[in-house]
């Protein structure tokens, strides 16, 4: 409906006189003839701004409300049809006003005295003057610790501030909610399993089924977890598990909705509904596991194929690694061979220049040695024509000798005996040297000879002339000799160079050759690595395929005869929980906020067990004992003790047994005690319960109520914006819920005061961790506990009769009925209470009590005060009503 523009022509905003004829509209919802009563009034300000930024929805949503959270139990069931025939009647004639609204009216005529009254003003009025509005919103307050007194008041300093001419008052409200109220964050309790766990933390709650919804969901409880829900047939135990289930589905789904990496609640929750009572024909542990796998087996394919596509996708890039590290490896396997085939041929060259550089020098030094040969037999003949004989032929002979010997010495040397040395010319030369210098010699001996000479005289020449011989071809060696060293050494120095180079080729090629080995080598260790890693990845896609997921795994099972033939034992049993809590665990590792996907927690409700043979009772005790034993497992159990005390005396003849010497006797409660770790005692509902449950059940087949069409007149309409408004506010409740938790903390004081109540508490491990997981789960809920003060505070306080109940339970319940039924100013304190009793009436409890309240200044140190017991039992008795219940027997 469009809002007025203009202001009314009572002066009022348009918004203001919109919200007065929606109230009539609700009245006329409520039947002919009615007033406009203060729901009307309410509903009509929610009316007048439908959308997101109306004032009324803005404030009452902030605190997670609709309008069905605060209208009267017995107000009409709105819809769209009945509201708009509703709609149709406003304006044929106005209808008349209770008292209440006349007055809540005024007030807010009069909150803003310096302009025109507007919606907002309306909303304030409501707050500060309707005693419906105010009782109906101060309940859910109180789960915040709010006052409607107090936001009331601030709700004043928001008008002052407000100026509508500027601003949207739904939207500067919203604003002005959140910094004047911020949400207080919701406590997740701590839970310490019976399993050891040194890395257990503490969580908060809520209070009843959402204290067991946050605990359940919490991420960081540590399962397993046993709940036992006792009470009586027909006290609403299935209805309270009902609603645990339904609250914990509630926070799955917002925290599917919310994109935080730090969700303190797991968004995949399984729920597995057991009733033992249909199976009680057939073998427990077959239909249990039946169950478990059938109902987890739908859900498990998300992780199934969530594992094969991160598979996949690795084992595509690995793949594609090996590829490339393969083309690699070829393309230097490739330059290997180029690289061996160049030093091939580099060898083959430098070969053949070897062999054509050694035929070569063998030719060059041939030519140089004969040159030098014809130039020295020259030398040698000239040399004897001029020579003379020194000395007696004797010596003559004699010297000629010693260099013959000396030329067959050199004629020893490698020259020599080299072929090359021998050429055609060189033997001319040399035939010459020794058969030409002597005759030479003679001749030019001859013609300068005296012409007479005696006989000897002719005959001595002979001997020279042998000498001659020998000493000329002793020197025609020597020569030559030092001629080939002469010529080696120039024809290699000239035929070094291109040796060298070739070598220097051959000697590079097989450095590149020794490099791209090595490349080859690092080349094959990338492809055998890469390899190695695709060969793992295949290994886990079949893995994977062949059903080691949670999903195969659940799937195998589930389709498997081993349960339904009834032929499993609890090995079997025991293995395939380990495996399915295992699998649970490494999803929850890898990928814990992927909403949709498996379960991340388990929780088992079994229910009709009170219906069951005492033998069938025993074994679901065994059951949930065993699922214990699983880090995955929440077990939620409602049971009559009734029932479950007799059909444990009668399937455990033990606890029957004639007492001990000292008096002692098994219990049913002590078997029952080690099975469930937090009890909880589901009472009757009171009559004021009863009676909306009635309504709250009969309610949807109530006829609406006959509605008069009006005539004439400027009647209301529904618009889009209305209809969204019914939907999201009129029709369902509230969730009021809230997805913002933080850990509780304790101060060191606090932590000094619990461990100072040691002397009071049960004296078994058990016993000990069910105290401070109570404990804790009382100062989670909400509204919370003050911790401001003198000792004790309220928080301790709670504590301290948390520790009586459970040490001394008969004293912490006379206590509190003591304190109930005195009436007497002062209050009673703690110390008039313990003293109100007889004389002898719980003579050890008292004495214990008052033993710890003499040494309490010594067991809490400095600033402990001495005051304790004037504490006013109103105090210790502020949640006391919580205590009672969380018991294994409400008698205690």
């Amino acid at each position: 409906m469009s809002q007025a523009a203009s202001g009314s022509p009572s002066g009022r905003s348009g918004s203001f006189a919109e919200a007065l004829r929606w109230a009539e509209a609700s009245a006329a919802l409520r039947g002919a003839g009615q007033t406009v009563s203060e729901p009307d009034l309410f509903l009509g300000t929610l009316l007048a701004h439908p959308d997101p930024d109306g004032e009324m929805r803005r404030l009452i949503g902030y605190f997670g409300l609709t309008a069905r959270d605060l209208l009267p139990d017995d107000f009409p069931k709105i819809t769209l049809d009945s509201l708009r025939q509703a709609a149709a009647t406003v304006g044929a004639s106005p209808l008349g006003q209770d008292q209440q609204v006349t007055q809540v009216i005024s007030v807010a005529d009069r909150l803003a005295p310096r302009r025109t009254p507007i919606l907002a003003d309306l909303v304030g009025a409501l707050l500060a003057e309707s005693q419906f509005f105010r009782q109906a919103l101060q309940r859910p307050l109180n789960r915040s610790g709010l006052s409607v007194s107090t936001l009331a008041d601030r709700y004043r300093t928001f008008l002052v501030e407000l100026v509508p001419q500027q601003e949207i008052a739904g939207k500067k409200l919203g604003e002005w909610l959140a910094g004047t109220f911020p949400r207080r964050p919701a406590s997740l309790a701590a839970f310490s399993s019976d399993v050891v766990d040194p890395t257990a933390d503490f969580v908060d709650i809520s209070v009843e089924a959402d204290a067991f919804a946050y605990l359940i969901s919490s991420r960081t409880l540590v399962p397993p977890l046993a709940i036992g829900l006792f009470g009586q047939w027909g006290s609403g135990k299935s209805f309270l598990m009902a609603k645990i289930r339904h609250r914990i589905c509630q926070l799955s789904e917002l925290a599917g909705k919310t994109a935080q990496a730090n969700l303190t609640v797991w968004p995949n929750v399984a729920h597995i509904q057991f009733n033992a009572w249909e199976y009680v024909e057939t073998n427990l542990w077959a239909s249990l596991l039946e169950k478990i796998f059938d109902k987890l087996g739908p859900a498990q394919q998300t992780l199934s194929d969530r594992k094969r596509t991160d598979i996949l996708e690795s084992l595509d890039a690995t793949k594609n690694e090996v590829a490339a590290a393969e083309r690699e490896l070829e393309r230097l396997r490739g330059a290997e061979t180029k690289a061996a085939d160049a030093v091939r041929k580099k060898e083959e060259h430098l070969d053949a220049v070897v062999r054509t550089t050694a035929e070569l020098r063998d030719r060059m030094i041939t030519g140089e040695l004969e040159s030098v040969a014809r130039a020295t037999l020259v030398q040698t003949v000239v040399a004897a024509g001029k020579n003379e004989l020194d000395g007696t032929p004797a010596a003559a002979v004699a010297d000629g000798v010693a260099e013959v010997r000396r030329a067959v010495v050199a004629s020893r040397t490698s020259p020599w005996l080299q072929k090359k040395f021998w050429t055609g010319w060189r033997v001319v030369y040399v035939a010459l040297a020794a058969a030409v210098v002597p005759v030479v010699a003679f001749v030019m001996d001859k013609l300068s000879a005296p012409p007479l000479a005696s006989l000897v005289t002719s005959l001595a020449p002979l001997i020279p002339l042998a000498a001659l011989a020998l000493k000329a071809v002793a020197d025609f060696a020597t020569n030559q000799q030092e001629a080939l060293a002469e010529a080696e050494r120039k024809v290699d120095e000239e035929l070094a160079a291109a040796v060298t180079e070739v070598k220097n080729d051959l000697s590079a090629a097989k450095d590149q050759l020794q490099t791209t080995q090595a490349d080859v080598g690092a080349a094959k260790t990338v492809a055998h690595e890469v390899r190695d890693r695709q060969t793992e990845l295949e290994r886990r896609r079949d893995a994977y395929t062949v059903g080691t997921t949670l999903a195969d795994f659940v799937a195998g099972r589930g389709a498997s005869d081993d349960y339904r033939s009834q032929l499993g034992l609890i090995s079997k049993v025991h293995q395939d929980l380990q495996d399915l809590a295992d699998l649970t665990a490494e999803f929850n590792r890898e990928t814990p906020l992927a909403a949709g996907g498996p379960p991340n927690r388990i929780v088992l409700y079994i229910d009709d067990l009170d219906r069951c043979p005492p033998k069938k009772v025993v074994e679901v005790l065994e059951a949930v004992h065993l699922l214990l034993s699983f880090p995955l497992f929440v077990v939620v159990v409602a049971v009559d003790t009734r029932w479950l005390r007799s059909a444990l005396h009668d399937a455990l003849p033990a606890l029957d047994a004639t007492p001990d010497e000292a008096g002692e006797q098994p219990k049913a409660m002590d078997y029952v005690e080690k099975i469930f770790q937090i009890p909880f005692w589901v009472e009757d509902l009171d009559d004021d319960a009863r009676r909306r449950l009635l309504r709250g059940l009969l309610l949807p087949s109530v006829a609406a109520q006959p509605i008069t069409a009006g005539g004439g007149g400027d009647t209301l309409q529904l618009g889009k914006r209305e209809e969204e408004l019914v939907t999201a506010m009129l029709t369902d409740f509230g969730s009021w819920l809230d997805l913002d938790a933080t850990q509780l903390q304790l101060t060191e004081e606090e932590l000094a005061f619990i461990e100072s109540l040691a002397p009071l508490m049960g004296g078994t491990p058990r016993r000990v961790k069910r105290f401070v997981n109570i404990c804790q789960l009382l100062l989670a809920m909400a509204p919370p506990l003050s911790a401001e003060g003198g000792q004790p505070t309220e928080r301790m306080a709670t504590c301290f009769m948390a520790v009586l109940h459970e040490g001394t339970p008969y004293l912490a319940k006379r206590l509190a009925l003591a304190s109930a039924d005195e009436i007497s100013e002062p209050p009673a304190t703690l110390r008039t209470a313990l003293a109100a009793f007889g004389e002898d009436e719980l003579t050890v409890e008292r004495r214990c009590v008052e033993t710890w309240l003499t040494k309490r200044k010594e067991l809490m140190g400095r600033g402990a005060g001495d005051d304790f017991d004037l504490t006013p039992m109103s105090r210790f008795l502020s949640r006391y009503d919580l205590i009672r219940r969380l018991t294994f027997d409400a008698g205690t």
